[in-house]
C-alpha cells in the first residue's frame, strides 16, 4: 500500500510540475490556415467534435456575410460549410447539448436589428430556422440564451417564437 501511494504521489507531482510549462506553451499564438473569407464582427462556437464554427460577420469590403466556416485544429485548415438565411454581424451563438448551434438576432443590412434565430446542424452542415424573438430590443447584444425547460428558449428575457 505504501508503494502505491508513493507512486500516486510521484505521478501527481510530475503532472503538477509539467502543467505550468504546458500552460505557457498553450498560451502562445501560432499561424494556421487561411479562412476562405476574411471576416470581422463575426461569432465563433466550439463544436462538440472539437471543430470551431466561425459564423457571419463583415468581409474586407464591408459586405455582410451569411456564410460560415469550420476550423479543424488537427489539419489547421478552414473549410466552408452551410450559410445562414440571414446575413448578420454582432450576434450571440451558443453550442447546445444536442450538438447544434443556435444564433439569434444581430445586425443585418443597413444596421437593421434582426429578430430571426437559426440553428446549425454539424452533421448536415445546414442551417434551419429556429423561430424569432418576440421583439428586437436586445436581440443584437451578445447574450447567452436561457433555457427554461423543454421548448422554452429565451434571449434577453424574450421567448423565442416558433
Amino acid at each position: 500500500m505504501k508503494r502505491l501511494s508513493s507512486a500516486v504521489f510521484a505521478l501527481t507531482f510530475v503532472l503538477i510540475g509539467i502543467q505550468p510549462l504546458f500552460t505557457q506553451v498553450q498560451g502562445q499564438l501560432a499561424s494556421t490556415g487561411t479562412m476562405q473569407s476574411a471576416r470581422e464582427l463575426n461569432t465563433q462556437a466550439l463544436l462538440s467534435n472539437g471543430k470551431v464554427l466561425s459564423i457571419g460577420g463583415v468581409d474586407n469590403n464591408g459586405n455582410l456575410l451569411a456564410s460560415s466556416e469550420l476550423y479543424t485544429s488537427t489539419s489547421g485548415k478552414w473549410t466552408p460549410t452551410g450559410s445562414m438565411s440571414s446575413a448578420r454581424q454582432v450576434f450571440p451563438a451558443v453550442a447546445l447539448s444536442n450538438k447544434k448551434v443556435l444564433v439569434s438576432g444581430g445586425l443585418g443590412a443597413s444596421g437593421t436589428v434582426l429578430a430571426a434565430a437559426e440553428l446549425y446542424d454539424p452533421t448536415t452542415g445546414a442551417w434551419s430556422s429556429a423561430g424569432s424573438l418576440s421583439g428586437t430590443l436586445c436581440s443584437y447584444r451578445h447574450a447567452a440564451p436561457e433555457w427554461k425547460g423543454a421548448g422554452d428558449r429565451r434571449l434577453c428575457g424574450e421567448r423565442l417564437q416558433q
